[in-house]
């Protein structure tokens, strides 16, 4: 009897030395969505998309209000950066949920090897936060005012990865940038401008990054060359004019792609080959009273595509391997062999430049639609 009596005062005593005692109400929490870096002379300017739960009127749902705050001071470590910002805001941060990074295009040329540090360390940040760089400011697209999302983060994070299928952009996260540094690779972030309105933003191309700086740029066609080589399609259309007046075009939907590269050094000098098959099926034909009404037809055009894909590829490919900057990651490839690696390492940049490349090209269309 006395162990009841006992048990029906404790377990009340527990429940309340248990409760929540640390229960933070949602609208003293500040959602941080994304980020935007710019280089000032000063140190770094950090400015945030912040999302504030606003309790609406009794019955209704709470509202979401979307903000972009920036520092007035800006400092030359980011971490103060940061919390600096965080006096500016009305409740506490929490930073998890961040969609982008977005890096203004004078910091990317400066450097973002101690952002992505940074980033990657702390843990309250996310490795898969995708990254882009403005082409401009970073505060350019963070203050982009659109109407296809809740928030400008997750209409930049939406526009760049449903890009990636078509290859017009090569998405990369915290993470890839992080270990593309250390291993030393080049690496390609999508390019995104702002409208004049401010109303919506696009992918323009890619910078190219080598140890953190960047040290080149892509535009939209030359991505979707790497893109075929790296193997990041998954779709797309392969496009080219008529073959006799120039006029309309002959397309096809991508179905597969297989590539390989291989990198050799033979006399001195590196030899580049490489093979591309791309498959798919007719999309559109619009060359004049030219139907395609049989097989032999489609192989015309199969050879035509063949043909100006493989002269389009290696014209691109050539530019940007000659211009210094292992876009086709062949020093990965050269590594394989540890001995002729370390014999050709100081000179691999120069090499690279005056390297011979040839890359063949098929394209295969396995389909004609219902054309019969």
């Amino acid at each position: 009897m006395i162990q009841r009596k006992l048990l029906s005062i404790f377990i009340p005593i527990v429940f309340l030395l248990t409760g929540c005692w640390d229960f933070e109400m949602l609208e003293n929490r500040i959602i941080i969505t994304g980020i935007g870096v710019d280089k000032l002379k000063e140190g770094y300017q950090v400015g945030t998309e912040t999302i504030e739960f606003q309790g609406g009127p009794s019955g209704q749902a709470a509202q979401v209000k979307p903000e972009f705050i920036e520092t007035t001071i800006p400092y030359q470590s980011i971490e103060i950066s940061l919390h600096q910002l965080q006096d500016r805001l009305s409740g506490s941060p929490f930073y998890p949920n961040i969609r982008i990074l977005v890096i203004g295009k004078e910091q990317a040329e400066a450097g973002i090897a101690d952002i992505i540090s940074h980033f990657i360390r702390d843990p309250d940040m996310r490795r898969v936060t995708h990254v882009i760089i403005s082409d401009g400011k970073a505060s350019d697209v963070m203050r982009i005012k659109t109407q296809r999302e809740r928030t400008t983060s997750l209409y930049l994070e939406s526009m760049v990865t449903r890009l990636k299928a078509s290859g017009r952009a090569i998405p990369m996260d915290i993470g890839d940038i992080s270990r593309g540094i250390h291993e030393e690779k080049a690496v390609l972030v999508p390019v995104v401008a702002a409208s004049p309105t401010h109303n919506e933003a696009k992918v323009i191309g890619s910078a190219v990054l080598e140890k953190g700086k960047m040290v080149g740029y892509l535009n939209q066609e030359e991505t979707f060359t790497i893109a075929l080589f790296k193997g990041e399609m998954k779709s797309g259309s392969l496009q080219r004019p008529c073959p006799k007046t120039g006029k309309g075009s002959i397309a096809a939907d991508i179905t597969a792609v297989r590539s390989s590269v291989d990198p050799r050094i033979v006399d001195g000098k590196l030899v580049i080959e490489g093979k591309l098959k791309v498959t798919g099926s007719l999309a559109e034909y619009t060359c004049g009273d030219e139907r395609v009404n049989k097989r032999t037809s489609l192989k015309k055009i199969e050879s035509y595509l063949t043909k100006e894909t493989q002269k389009e590829v290696n014209e691109k490919v050539n530019s940007m391997i000659h211009r210094g900057v292992d876009l086709l990651d062949l020093k990965t490839k050269l590594k394989r062999n540890p001995a002729q690696w370390k014999r050709m390492k100081k000179d691999f940049p120069e090499l690279l430049k005056k390297s011979e490349i040839k890359l063949d090209v098929e394209v295969d269309l396995l389909l004609k639609g219902t054309e019969s």
